[in-house]
């Protein structure tokens, strides 16, 4: 499906239109902008699982972590992830401090420790979603910190949405040009604004639960959206007049 956007256009008469310009003065001109918007369907998914474990001593926390995050990366192999789909995304080990009372005159001290240790999942499996973050909680994961559905190759659906965002830039110019009774002439600037790729994101509260416990054979279908393409070109025109003036 495809959008488009409003297109702003922005009329810049450098001079005044006429067959007797001063060679010195710069010629009149038309600035327009073109906005485009592509809506693709995905062909990746990406989904961010992490085991959080705290203890008394950091390398309990960590010995404890280390037998869950095995867990649970046989889980995802299990639902037909290969060693290639998935990396160490985040290991972290922090302090868990006490938390005094208000107006108390204790300290906070060191309770415990506690380990973060995250996978990054990404595969072409649009499917599995629900499946994997199902087995993975069962495996151990108390964390899913990312499902997001977006294309294996960022520069895909690019080049369309300049295309078309330039096309309407033109046409626009073109018909601003006619309604003023003047034509567009060679182009003077061109750039693009912005060309941008934006992921479709579920919404954490769709696949968390208040346990981070979901059955692998009752988690909640989860179906990826449309990757949103932008794109923005600037295209300034020289101006020139319909009018022949009769000397």
């Amino acid at each position: 499906m495809t959008r488009i956007t409003t297109i702003f256009l922005a009329l810049v008469i450098a001079a005044a239109v006429s067959g007797g310009q001063n060679t010195d003065t710069p010629p009149p001109s038309l600035s327009v902008t073109g906005k485009a918007t592509l809506e693709l369907a995905p062909d990746q998914l990406q989904i961010t699982l992490g085991v959080l474990t705290e203890s008394p001593t950091a390398n309990e926390a960590a010995v404890k972590n280390a037998e869950l995050m095995r867990s649970v990366i046989a889980a995802v192999k299990d639902q037909g992830i290969s060693d290639k789909e998935y990396a160490t995304g985040r290991f972290r080990v922090d302090a868990v401090w006490s938390r005094p009372a208000r107006g108390s005159q204790e300290v906070a001290k060191i309770t415990g420790y506690s380990v973060t240790n995250t996978i990054i999942i990404t595969t072409l499996q649009l499917n599995i979603a629900s499946d994997l973050i199902g087995a993975a909680t069962d495996a151990g994961a108390n964390r899913v910190d990312q499902v997001t559905f977006s294309m294996a190759d960022p520069r895909d659906g690019r080049g369309d949405a300049i295309t078309l965002a330039a096309k309407n830039a033109i046409e626009d110019a073109r018909t601003l040009a006619s309604a003023t009774g003047t034509r567009l002439g060679r182009v003077m600037t061109l750039s693009i604004g912005s060309a941008n790729v934006t992921p479709y994101s579920v919404g954490r509260e769709y696949y968390a639960t208040p346990r981070m416990s979901v059955d692998a054979g009752t988690a909640p279908p989860i179906k990826g959206g449309e990757v949103t393409v932008n794109a923005t070109v600037h295209i300034t025109f020289e101006l020139h007049s319909n009018h022949t003036t009769t000397p």
